[in-house]
């Protein structure tokens, strides 16, 4: 029997039944793309979700598996191809069962040599003026300020 709420009075230990589709904003707390849901929201109202190509802009657009996921976020752009739902945020592992990242790349068959053990067999030499930061090195900044406050009282005495 339903009660008002439309919850069946059944047993407790039944599992809820699968479901095919599910809002793209819940889908998205729930796959752990994005923290919140308002966040979730907020990127589908600006239109930097596409659902299958097409910009969708109504954050309780509903989504099936199979269905490609165009996010752009955190300076990134994320393709995920729907593999399932979820009833609540659950931990990082049981999240990455939800979705496919069609974005990163696949790893190669065994037996090719892989770009990352090439670097990691290559002489310290030749990764040396990779590791160096880019730009000007970047000074302590109490001696920075000492040398500034000497410039000023040079430049009040002229």
């Amino acid at each position: 029997m339903a009660s008002k709420r439309g919850k069946s009075d059944g047993p407790p230990d039944e599992a809820p039944a699968e479901t095919a589709s599910q809002r793209v904003d819940k889908w998205l707390v729930f796959a752990r793309i994005v923290k919140t849901r308002s966040i979730a929201q907020d990127l589908v109202e600006t239109k930097k979700v596409r659902l299958n190509r097409e910009k969708i802009d109504n954050p309780a657009r509903n989504i099936r598996r199979g269905d490609v996921l165009t996010i752009t976020y955190s300076s990134r752009v994320h393709v995920l191809k729907v593999l399932g739902f979820a009833e609540r945020r659950g931990s990082p592992a049981e999240a990455q069962i939800l979705y496919e990242d069609l974005g990163e790349p696949k790893p190669e068959a065994a037996g090719s040599p892989d770009v990352s053990e090439e670097a990691a067999t290559a002489p310290e030499a030749d990764i040396a003026p990779m590791i160096e930061p880019a730009g000007r090195e970047r000074r302590d900044p109490v001696q920075r300020d000492k040398d500034r406050r000497a410039a000023r009282r040079e430049r009040a005495r002229r």
